[in-house]
């Protein structure tokens, strides 16, 4: 793995946990559906502008392209 790789995974993984708490939030009637959708939709944005800034368009396209399985027709990474 490298750098970018690294620091891709770690926002991945600080947006996972984001998710957690939003949900768990809004489960427990501390925010709305909507302000959590807000705030998901906010953090989406902003780590994909973190991933177009690590991996250019033209690598990105090549390295996290999906393909159709034949079988079932969902989506996988290409390179699988």
């Amino acid at each position: 793995m490298n750098e970018e790789e690294r620091l891709l995974d770690k926002d991945l993984r600080k947006f996972a946990n984001q998710i957690d708490i939003f949900v768990a939030l809004e489960q427990g009637g501390r925010m709305t559906p909507l302000e959590a959708y807000k705030k998901i939709k906010k953090m989406f944005k902003s780590l994909k502008r973190v991933k177009k800034s690590l991996f250019p368009k033209e690598i990105s396209d090549e390295r996290f392209a999906t393909k159709t399985d034949q079988t079932g027709g969902t989506n996988r990474p290409a390179s699988e």
